[in-house]
């Protein structure tokens, strides 16, 4: 069913230990453009503070296009709604947070009575349409253990317009009539959304209610709220551009159809998440190797590879390239987008990539050292599909 996606957010509860670690991203590719290239931090953190520990894992991703410098609408909303703290500088309020959650561990205490959180903080790219808007979805996830205290969780989708540097949310781009009850366009999209929940909730008598949206270039997802014997569920519904259009209001229908403004350039020099002075390898006298053979690498793709459910239900196929760090003990680290399809594929391009088991590292002099390597991943579906 094209007009349904329902994304299940996990967090793994169950880590035997974190490790801090800082995030490079590399510049040094002088024949790619930056418009091509996403960044990429996925890392896991422990920080003590006093008897309370924080296993903090971090997923963020970002056009590096898109200069938080030249946005500053858009970068106080993300720090305030991430890292609980307004700045119209990023990267220092991500520090600021990790700095927050205590000192760092590089291992699990073996201690008695210490309050364990696990922590959640997202940042995922769902649409970019280059100099037109960003869209986005946040989601910030705490579960304590061994505590009384109850899981908390907020998620939030957004549309960023980066002509007018403006935050867009649901009642910035519906019409008046869409989102007020008892008039008519209110219960016509109530009824289009109904078509978006899941049928596994049967039968059975439940309410739900229209939380954020998005814009996609196939329409726009919904974070739609189901009701159901006193229990809250939620579930991301996709509605198709056709369906969407009667909806929106004039500002957002001509954002979507006007011709992309310049807008003045600002002098800004790309960073990273974070500095790391250590040396990076682009060429070292033996470059890594995945396994005993070249084949292994794309063995190991094709058996472990998820294709995404929207990019194959919208007949999306490409090639996605990777570049990422072989660190000095064979773990890879540091994905970055070089060349992008979706933000489906480019995220299932990552995952593969982070999930891969040890590398055998570069070596220079004979020691084992850190190495840039890139790796293109084809999505192709198959003619069963």
């Amino acid at each position: 069913m094209k007009n349904l996606i329902t994304l299940l957010f996990l967090f793994a509860a169950t880590l035997a230990h974190a490790q801090d670690s800082t995030f490079v991203s590399i510049y040094s590719v002088k024949n790619q453009t930056e418009r091509q290239r996403i960044l990429f931090h996925q890392q896991q953190y422990l920080r003590r503070q006093g008897n309370t520990l924080h296993l903090i894992k971090m997923d963020l991703e970002w056009p590096l296009s898109l200069h938080f410098m030249a946005m500053p609408s858009l970068q106080r909303y993300l720090t305030k709604e991430l890292f609980g703290r307004e700045s119209e500088v990023v990267f220092p309020a991500i520090e600021q947070y990790l700095t927050s959650k205590g000192e760092p561990l590089t291992q699990m205490p073996d201690e008695p009575g210490l309050r364990t959180y696990y922590e959640m903080v997202s940042l995922n790219m769902m649409e970019y349409v280059e100099g037109r808007y960003v869209s986005l979805r946040l989601v910030n996830r705490v579960i304590p253990k061994d505590t009384a205290e109850q899981v908390t969780e907020s998620q939030r989708l957004i549309t960023y317009d980066i002509a007018s540097d403006r935050v867009l949310k649901t009642k910035d781009m519906l019409k008046t009539s869409a989102y007020t009850p008892d008039r008519d366009d209110y219960l016509l999209l109530q009824m289009l959304l109904l078509g978006a929940i899941p049928s596994s909730f049967g039968e059975e008598d439940y309410g739900f209610y229209l939380g954020d949206m998005c814009l996609m270039r196939v329409g726009a997802f919904f974070d739609l709220g189901i009701i159901m014997d006193d229990d809250d569920y939620n579930s991301l519904g996709a509605v198709p551009s056709g369906e969407l259009q009667h909806f929106l209001n004039k500002e957002t229908k001509n954002m979507l159809k006007a011709e992309i403004p310049e807008r003045q350039a600002v002098s800004c020099t790309p960073q990273p998440w974070f500095a790391d002075t250590a040396q990076v390898y682009v060429v070292a006298e033996e470059l890594p190797s995945f396994r005993d053979t070249p084949e292994d690498i794309y063995r190991y793709l094709r058996a472990n590879i998820r294709y995404p459910w929207l990019d194959a239900t919208l007949d999306i196929e490409g090639r996605v390239v990777v570049q990422f760090i072989v660190e000095a003990d064979g773990s890879v680290s540091s994905p970055t987008v070089v060349h992008s399809v979706s933000p489906g594929l480019d995220r299932e391009a990552v995952r593969l990539i982070m999930s891969m088991p040890r590398w055998k590292p570069a070596r220079q002099q004979g020691r084992p050292v850190r190495c840039i390597q890139s790796l293109p991943i084809s999505f192709v579906l198959s003619s069963q599909e």
